[in-house]
């Protein structure tokens, strides 16, 4: 709340201050000038009117995913996902969000992180939960903080308990689809990506604040190992949601850095599709899950959002509803997203 309100602070001393600017050059320059100046502020206060439309306006995305496997059980399965909201607001009490899903058919709700506030408020997402008709398969996983469970462990918080009550499924732990006697899996994608190891592959006891912690955790591997090697040798679906999604260089590397799980498809968010995009152009930066900072400027547009191929597995990124950092979108309205698998020909 306190980042939003010095946001404001800061932007409408800008306006003012740019405002001022604009009287005394209008009031100094020639008539020719003025006419110029005149247009170019009616162009800027139309720019400005419309970046407020369009932060507040949600589009559809719709996609046809094609999974080689998928049973005929779940043909058409549809995947409604919800990603990156941080604690905006559409409409009171969230009511044209919640208006908009319940216009659209779906089988489950994905949910792929970062709903809450910079201050860990759930509150505008609790209120989108609570407003959903069609809830009885609304998945949840953490964003960027483990504030709804630990990944590594699996245990939950008080704020998972509480998503929970208010209908969300945490993903803490593998989820079974049954349709027609075959099974579509659920998983979070199990990947540390900014520390640079992948849980299955077992974590550094120095990640842990107590050793019963790393006990917990060591249990959690074990269990996850297990179920993986019986899913990764049937016939069965993986599909894993994750918040931020394996760039690049993961999906094009040999031997495959996607996990130790062989996904069918993984959904993810945190791109936001660059926040501030360039008309023809697309994001000049995304946040990569990388030690390089500088490796996020000029994606490749391909992998900042929508469905990409790579190593073995499909990949869905979503643009998301809110903002983070600047808290403003630039040529990127909100989006949420209906995903339906169909099998490959």
């Amino acid at each position: 709340m306190l980042g939003k309100v010095v946001f404001w602070i800061i932007f409408t001393l800008f306006l003012t201050t740019a405002t001022l600017v604009l009287v005394y050059l209008f009031w100094r320059i020639s008539k020719a000038d003025k006419d110029v100046l005149a247009v170019l502020s009616a162009l800027l206060l139309v720019l400005i009117g419309y970046q407020y439309y369009d932060n507040n306006r949600i589009v559809v995305k719709r996609e046809t995913i094609e999974l080689e496997n998928l049973p005929p059980a779940f043909e058409g399965f549809t995947i409604l996902q919800l990603t990156d909201l941080h604690g905006k607001n559409f409409g009171r009490e969230q009511s044209n969000l919640t208006a908009l899903v319940n216009l659209l058919d779906h089988d489950m709700v994905a949910i792929t992180g970062d709903m809450e506030t910079s201050r860990a408020d759930f509150e505008p997402f609790l209120k989108l939960l609570d407003g959903v008709e069609n809830g009885e398969l609304v998945f949840y996983i953490n964003g960027n903080y483990d504030l709804a469970y630990n990944s590594l462990t699996g245990q939950k918080t008080q704020i998972g308990t509480l998503l929970e009550e208010h209908g969300c499924i945490m993903l803490n732990q593998p989820y079974p689809l049954v349709r027609g006697g075959h099974t579509l899996w659920l998983t979070e994608v199990m990947t540390r990506p900014y520390h640079g190891f992948d849980v299955y592959d077992g974590v550094p006891r120095n990640e842990f604040r107590s050793d019963a912690l790393y006990e917990a955790y060591q249990e959690q591997l074990e269990h996850l190992q297990s179920w993986a090697r019986q899913v990764n040798d049937g016939p069965d679906v993986m599909i894993g949601l994750a918040h931020i999604p394996f760039k690049q260089s993961d999906l094009e590397s040999e031997p495959s850095q996607t996990g130790y799980l062989e996904f069918d498809l993984v959904i993810a968010g945190h791109y936001h599709g660059g926040q501030l995009r360039i008309p023809g152009y697309g994001a000049p930066f995304i946040p990569v899950a990388s030690t390089y900072f500088y490796e996020g400027f000029f994606p490749d547009q391909r992998y900042v959002s929508g469905l990409v191929a790579g190593n073995g597995v499909q990949q869905f990124v979503s643009r998301g509803l809110g903002a983070s950092n600047l808290l403003f979108r630039l040529f990127n309205p909100p989006e949420i997203n209906l995903l339906t698998l169909k099998a490959q020909d």
